[in-house]
């Protein structure tokens, strides 16, 4: 049993931030495993930056069509 538990995957935090242009700046946090991120850092972060911009595309949107 010990030998199972010791062989869980170790969660970290991530934090990713980002600014565009005049926009308040996004922050977005998750849980990976380390060795995962570590494999796949490019593309984390690429789908990441996506999110972020899908939700400032999306309260420009908002914005733009209250005024």
């Amino acid at each position: 049993m010990s030998e199972i538990k010791s062989e869980k995957k170790v969660k970290e935090r991530g934090h990713r931030k980002k600014k565009f242009g005049d926009e308040e700046s996004k922050v977005i946090t998750f849980r990976i495993a380390k060795t995962v991120y570590d494999n796949n850092k490019e593309e984390i972060r690429d789908k990441i930056t996506k999110v972020i911009e899908t939700e400032v595309e999306k309260k420009k949107a908002k914005n733009s069509k209250v005024c």
